[in-house]
């Protein structure tokens, strides 16, 4: 299994966009079924955690 790790907004109505950098690499279709964590970010902390590992 292949994991990416991002960092993004919550949209109004508490919705979030998986970026299409990683839709695109993992090949995702509608009504594929993914697994999401959900971690709260500080607003300074380095977004280099929003970089797909190598």
């Amino acid at each position: 299994m292949r994991e990416y790790t991002t960092v993004v907004r919550v949209f109004s109505g508490g919705k979030v966009t998986i970026p299409k950098s990683i839709r695109d690499a993992m090949r995702l279709k509608d009504g594929d079924l993914v697994e999401i964590t959900i971690r709260i970010v500080e607003e300074d902390q380095d977004r280099e955690t929003a970089k797909p590992p190598a």
